[in-house]
């Protein structure tokens, strides 16, 4: 079983907490609820927070999953009508693997400016300016964003040559691609298609393995994250008890 953040002592309070301050300032009737009132200054921190810790959680779910996704290409007539092989099928979930792991520190800064209550906007958190903050630089936070960062950031670069410039491409791809358009060029031709299927077979698991390295390695530094940020959260969403 894979280490989940579910179970994390702090997601267990941010969801109390915001289900404390949502049950004060709602009412049911039958199947609706209606908000009686505004949420205060520090209900509104916990409703921040439960947007906030839930991203990290789902990017780090969304990382593991390109992974899974990677293997069990099966080929449909619809699949077939819009010339889309296993190839394409592996391109696209490497490629959201970049999207994913580089967006980790991202979500991850906005979960430190939303507990420290930093008051930043969200497109305004990045790691320079945060690791500057002297809450954060005087912290052990300061280490475990560093953390992720240098995980992440192997990967930055082919991330923006995906997103902005050209579809992704290596060295163990590039045989799978040129075996791709041979299978796409002799479609009968069994010989080749077995050897296309058992390079592909090669990368994907290669690939596989790559993926559940650094959705680990991700896990375990946003665990930390997460304990760091604790004392802070109980600081706050201890107003909603008085």
């Amino acid at each position: 079983m894979k280490q989940s953040l579910l179970t994390h002592p702090l997601v267990t309070a941010v969801s109390d907490g915001y289900y404390a301050a949502f049950q004060s300032a709602t009412k049911r009737t039958g199947r609706e609820v209606e908000w009686t009132r505004e949420l205060n200054s520090d209900q509104k921190y916990a409703q921040r927070l439960f947007s906030s810790v839930p991203a990290v959680i789902y990017n780090l779910n969304q990382i593991r999953q390109a992974g899974l996704f990677l293997s069990g290409f099966r080929t449909t007539k619809r699949l077939k009508e819009h010339e889309i092989t296993r190839l394409d099928h592996i391109v696209y979930h490497v490629e959201n693997f970049f999207l994913r792991t580089t967006g980790c520190l991202d979500r991850c800064l906005v979960l430190v400016n939303d507990a420290l209550d930093l008051g930043l906007q969200p497109e305004d958190c990045t790691h320079r300016l945060i690791r500057t903050i002297s809450h954060v630089k005087r912290s052990p936070i300061q280490g475990v964003l560093g953390e992720i960062n240098a995980i992440v950031k192997p990967y930055r670069n082919q991330r923006n040559l995906i997103a902005h410039r050209a579809r992704h491409t290596d060295d163990e791809l590039d045989d799978v691609i040129l075996f791709d358009l041979v299978v796409r060029i002799e479609p009968t031709d069994e010989a080749r298609y077995h050897h296309y299927k058992l390079r592909s077979d090669r990368y994907v698991a290669a690939k596989q393995e790559e993926i559940d390295q650094v959705a680990d390695k991700l896990t375990t530094a946003c665990s930390h994250l997460l304990d760091k940020l604790k004392p802070d959260v109980d600081r706050h969403l201890s107003a909603l008890k008085l």
